[in-house]
């Protein structure tokens, strides 16, 4: 979330699934750090790199590059900001925006509280 980088959303953990599935199915080698021992993740939080030391990231993991990223809500649509930096110049390698229509399940994976989630369907949905 780009009003606070240490807070993240369904919306947030399931864009960065969404990226790195997309980047492995490019044929890049994709290091889930959920499952190693070395990196504390907050629970429902997520793993937050621009908030953290990434070249630390990159030493214990072995990467050469992280996916990062951040999005922001404006009344009507979420803007998503990606990064690949190099994991230990923090470099930027590429960079990718999109402005995506909110809609009620994009609303559902942005709030915390489920029962607040409403809004129109968008034309995917429906």
């Amino acid at each position: 979330n780009l009003d606070d980088l240490y807070q993240t959303s369904g919306f947030g953990r399931s864009m960065a699934e969404a990226l790195s599935t997309e980047l492995f199915k490019q044929g890049y080698r994709i290091l889930e750090i959920r499952k190693t021992p070395k990196v504390y993740v907050k629970n429902r939080k997520g793993e937050l790199a621009l908030s953290r030391d990434a070249s630390l990231l990159a030493r214990q993991q072995g990467a050469r590059a992280i996916l990062t990223g951040t999005y922001a809500l404006t009344p009507s649509t979420v803007l998503l900001n990606v990064k690949i930096l190099s994991a230990f110049s923090r470099d930027v390698l590429a960079v990718a925006a999109l402005e995506i229509e909110r809609s009620a399940s994009i609303n559902y994976l942005l709030t915390k509280n489920r029962e607040m989630a409403i809004g129109p369907m968008s034309a995917y949905e429906r």
